[in-house]
């Protein structure tokens, strides 16, 4: 019976481990695969986000070399006119070549005492009207100049950009540093929307602006305004569609937002994929966010993850299924034979493993068309990309170099006196075009070149020229219309050329064509650099029947676009590698098998894991027993509740105060609601309140004082769990206050009326018979007088304390004038002053001060105040009596130049019978309670009182009070 028990238990243990494979095998897998192909795409995502990256720095970069053509434009130029400027950005043509740039214009920094002469000359010379604007106190004028097209620029002619933070610190900055620089993000004067945008500057010398005398006068800036969601639209074709972009102005804020690609994204769709990235564009932070559309995410996360969850499932219900009819059969037959049972434990686990096996594999094959899937949509995506940016770029190109064309016929740069000027002044700006070999402006007719710039030494310039002029360009030049693009291409040793052609108009005429070379295996090598192409692909550019590799050798299937460049057809083909380390489906089966040994591990652990539960809970089980044994026995009253203010336990005296059933209450909420468990679930945590109560019969006799002492207990997590309760009758403590109240009551009232009596006698006394009494006995009768005051005093005291404790002291409050109450408690201390030989300086607010207060509690707590004050200062000092406004209170000080309140015994300023040296206390007179009498009827007319205090330099006493508002009555 023993043996049949031991196997059955190792039964329902076989049978817990086979369906407990499953669903750990499926929920591993589901993660694995899940985590892989997240982060497949997110670096999917962050080639996307860095292609965008590079097009936002090339199309900067190209912009600014719009700024170094002007300037180029300039320094080739002795003067350069508006009108100049006017046929040099038409040649540009800003509003198609440069999206997002409202024009190219000039800034002149004029110095202050030179603005009105500046105004003069520009109006005499160009006979317009030149408003500089706005004026300020500024030590120098950054003045637009002129700007074209003036059509929509108008607004910012003659702006002093100085007058802005932004715009002054970037132009300083560019004129410091000499390089191009942005401002901080701006809105444009002559934007009707408003919306962000920035300044481009570049400084150039003022001697290539102006002509004399003003040449030496003064510095300038070549700049461009641009307009952020023009200037920023469609950087790369997965912009809008696959991502969100977001450029803030250093860090995020929405006032710091320069441009958002798609407004109120936020608000509709919670991204999967973000970048963050701050970039320096010229010379600024920007800081780059890019989030992941609804698009991308439907696009690159495939189903694998939900079809592991499903196989897993179907699986994990196919094992319990086959398992319950099994175990089932085997519970029928197991009483005829005993020993069939372990063969069933036996090929259990091989049936199941070997469907693990084969959900593995159509897994895996699963995963593997998935995977070949998205490679393909991936190869289309870099495709694509790699075409736009090589477009994208090419144009660039061309437009830079039609401005060099332009720039050619207008400074007439074929008379060799501006030969050098013109090398000079390109040779370093062109540097950036990465594969241009060089160019140079050849009269076609004549078959000569006028004049040629070698940025590589190593191509045969005139031979590349000759060579594409014998592929048929010859004729076709001379059908070519006005600045169109004729090319071709042309294998010179590994490498392959082509050439642009651009025609040179002047006067309407060309004149000559510019010849323009390229390599193009180093262009497009360039642009690969913003691709970033991963080791799953590989790449190819056709180009005729040479064709150039980039990347991995050939394995797969192609994908192939063709776009035009230069005049010719050029092919691009991608090739998913699908069996490269890129590729995670190839690891699937291993994953899949590690899982598999993982989840034996993990089952082990697993049981550990339980075990070491149940020996934890036995212990916690073990410490809760003790800890309600410790409570239930605790020699006084206490109760523990939960946040709800439900019983959890108590001890025995707590029922039996009560008169409660502990069955009927745990877990139950007291039948009389305290106030103890209300407020308990309202103070703070780390707070412990005291309170007392008052509990009575029906009848309304008296049951019972109790004392509630209650704090927060708090579970592991440290939250608060609810609260304790300790409760104490404090009965005969509450009877004996009682008695003590009444007859330190009974003595005072005792005492006060015969030494009323005494000191009325002493008084008469005094008065009568000062003149007919020997010195000494004057002496005595004075003595005992001033102890009598003392001694009424003392019992005034006692009477205002006891008053306090119960309760019972009255205020009589009114609408009282501060200055004339303060005068008045002078004038009544000022007997304590001439006793000490002290002086009271008084130095009030001039206009009158009204605080609603008891005038007599309020001279009374002065009076103290005062009277201390004369005491313990020096005699000759005097004692300032200050009043102050601060917001709506006043504040009384009371300074005494006396020997300070030592640091020991501030503490106890306020407390009742305090005295720092009770030997000169005594001396002085007094008993340690007009301070703590001053400070309970400050607070009770809602004031307050407080002290600085200085050993050797005296103390200063402040009472601050509301000022009386006009409705107080």
């Amino acid at each position: 019976m023993l043996r049949l028990v031991q196997i059955r238990s190792l039964e329902k243990f076989w049978l817990f481990l086979l369906v407990l494979i499953p669903v750990v095998f499926t929920g591993l897998a589901w993660w694995a695969v899940q985590n892989t192909q997240f982060q497949k795409v997110n670096t999917e995502f962050h080639h996307l986000a860095l292609a965008n990256e590079k097009a936002l720095q090339h199309r900067m970069d190209s912009y600014a070399q719009a700024l170094l053509g002007g300037k180029g434009f300039f320094q080739g130029s002795t003067h350069v006119t508006r009108h100049d400027w006017r046929e040099y950005t038409l040649a540009l043509n800003v509003s198609d070549n440069f999206p997002g740039i409202n024009g190219i214009g000039l800034i002149v920094n004029v110095p202050k005492h030179e603005v009105n002469a500046f105004k003069n000359f520009v109006e005499t010379s160009e006979n317009i009207t030149f408003n500089v604007r706005p004026k300020g106190k500024y030590d120098d004028y950054y003045v637009i100049y002129y700007i074209e097209p003036i059509e929509i620029n108008r607004e910012a002619i003659g702006l002093n950009i100085a007058f802005e933070a932004n715009r002054r610190s970037a132009a300083n900055l560019a004129m410091q540093t000499g390089m191009p620089a942005i401002t901080k993000r701006i809105l444009l004067v002559q934007d009707v929307e408003q919306t962000p945008g920035f300044l481009l500057l570049l400084p150039v010398d003022g001697q290539y602006v102006f002509a004399p005398p003003l040449k030496d006068e003064f510095s300038a800036w070549i700049y461009a305004p641009f307009i952020a969601k023009n200037f920023m639209e469609n950087l790369t074709q997965s912009q809008g569609r696959d991502f969100r972009l977001e450029v803030f102005d250093e860090y995020a804020s929405p006032d710091t937002l320069i441009f958002d690609s798609e407004p109120g994204h936020q608000e509709k769709h919670n991204s999967l994929f973000t970048v963050e990235k701050t970039v320096e564009i010229m010379q600024q932070k920007w800081l780059l966010r890019w989030s992941s559309t609804e698009t991308f995410e439907a696009n690159n996360i495939g189903q694998a993850p939900f079809f592991v969850l499903l196989f897993g499932s179907i699986f994990t219900m196919l094992v319990c299924l086959f398992l319950f009819l099994t175990t089932s059969g085997a519970s029928s037959s197991s009483s005829s034979s005993e020993n069939e049972l372990p063969e069933l434990k036996l090929w259990v686990p091989n049936l199941a493993f070997i469907i693990v096996a084969i959900g593995a594999v159509l897994l895996h094959n699963k995963l593997y068309d998935q995977e070949q899937d998205s490679l393909d949509q991936g190869a289309l995506n870099q495709l694509t990309q790699f075409e736009a940016l090589v477009s994208d770029k090419f144009k660039d190109y061309e437009q830079r170099l039609d401005t060099i064309a332009h720039d050619w016929a207008l400074k007439e740069y074929d008379n060799p006196s501006n030969l050098e000027d013109w090398q000079v002044s390109l040779s370093q700006s062109l540097l950036d075009m990465h594969g241009l070999q060089g160019f140079a402006f050849v009269d076609v007719k004549r078959d000569e070149i006028l004049s040629s710039l070698m940025l590589k030494t190593q191509v045969n310039l005139k031979s590349l020229i000759h060579s594409a002029m014998y592929h048929g360009l010859h004729e076709r030049i001379q059908r070519m219309p006005k600045a169109s693009l004729m090319s071709g291409f042309e294998v010179f040793g590994q490498h392959h050329y082509f050439v642009t052609v651009h025609p040179v108009i002047r006067k309407e005429q060309p004149v000559a064509y510019m010849f323009a070379a390229y390599n193009f295996e180093e262009f497009a090598r360039r642009q690969l650099r913003y691709v970033k192409v991963p080791s799953a692909y590989h790449m190819q550019v056709e180009l005729g029947e040479e064709r150039i590799n980039f990347g991995a050798p050939l394995i797969s299937h192609e994908f192939s676009q063709s776009l035009r460049l230069a005049g010719n057809v050029v092919t691009l083909r991608i090739y998913p590698n699908a069996f490269t380390s890129a590729d995670a489906t190839s690891y699937l089966p291993k994953i899949i098998l590690l899982i598999g040994l993982a989840a034996a591990l993990l089952i082990a652990m697993v049981i550990h894991f339980v075990q070491q539960l149940k020996i934890n809970a036995r212990v916690i089980d073990e410490k809760q027993n003790l800890l309600a044994t410790f409570i239930k026995h605790a020699p006084m009253s206490l109760a523990m509740f939960d946040r709800e203010g439900n019983y959890m336990v108590a001890s025995t005296r707590w029922f039996e105060f009560y008169n409660l059933i502990p069955n009927d209450v745990i877990g139950h909420k007291h039948p009389d609601p305290n106030l103890w468990i209300q407020q308990g679930q309202e103070f703070n945590d780390d707070d412990i309140m005291k309170l007392e109560e008052k509990l009575e019969h029906s009848d309304g006799s008296l049951h019972a004082w109790m004392r509630y002492v209650v704090c927060h207990w708090f579970k592991d997590t440290g939250e608060s769990g609810g609260i304790i309760v300790f409760a104490e009758n404090i009965t005969e403590e509450k009877n004996m206050a009682l008695m003590k109240n009444e007859f330190v009551s009974t003595v005072n009232h005792e005492l006060r009326t015969p030494l009323t009596a005494i000191q009325g006698a002493l008084g008469l006394l005094q008065m009568g018979a000062k003149e007919k009494l020997e010195a000494k006995y004057q002496k005595l009768l004075k003595n005992s007088f001033d102890n009598c005051k003392n001694l009424t005093r003392i019992v005034n005291d006692i009477l205002d304390l006891e008053k306090m404790a119960a309760g019972e002291l009255t205020f009589e409050y009114e609408n009282t004038q501060l200055s004339p109450l303060i005068e008045q408690a002078v004038s009544l201390n000022e007997a304590y002053a001439q006793k000490y030989n002290v002086e009271f300086q008084m130095i009030l607010e001039n206009k009158p001060i009204t605080v609603w207060v008891d005038p007599n509690r309020l001279l009374q707590c002065l009076s103290n105040l005062l009277s201390n004050a004369a005491k313990f200062s020096n005699p000759g000092d005097s004692i300032y009596i200050r009043s102050t406004i601060k917001d709506d209170q006043v504040c009384i000080e009371v300074e005494d130049c006396g020997a300070g309140i030592p640091l020991s015994f501030q503490a106890k300023v306020f407390q009742r019978f305090a005295q720092a040296n009770g030997a000169s206390t005594r001396a002085q007179g007094g008993t340690g309670l007009g301070l703590s009498i001053t400070q309970s009827l400050i607070h009770d007319m809602g004031g307050d009182i407080t002290f600085r205090s200085q050993v050797g330099h005296g103390t200063t006493f402040y009472i601050s009070l509301p000022i009386a508002k006009e409705t107080d009555s």
